[in-house]
């Protein structure tokens, strides 16, 4: 579920005290950074706020790139090949 905004977020930390602390996940970056400025962490220390799928989106890319450069690594001879599994 998205966390929009963060005013659902802001009764969550409400709920959960002084103790205790609430994520809101939301797919836009657009609508975290709202979230942040009406519910900044000096005024609402319980409340954290991430936008989940871009970032998800963005360490995916880094991996897929990582892997590329070493299957041309591989390609180009730079690192042997292995015939032993496990």
């Amino acid at each position: 579920m998205g966390c929009g905004c963060g005013g659902t977020m802001a009764e969550l930390a409400s709920a959960v005290g002084e103790t205790g602390a609430a994520v809101g996940v939301d797919i836009a970056e657009a609508m975290v950074t709202v979230a942040r400025q009406r519910f900044p962490t000096n005024r609402y220390p319980g409340i954290r706020f991430r936008a989940a799928i871009e970032d998800a989106f963005r360490r995916l890319g880094a991996r897929l790139a990582k892997r590329r450069v070493v299957a041309d690594l591989y390609a180009e001879g730079v690192l042997p090949w292995s015939t032993t599994s496990g």
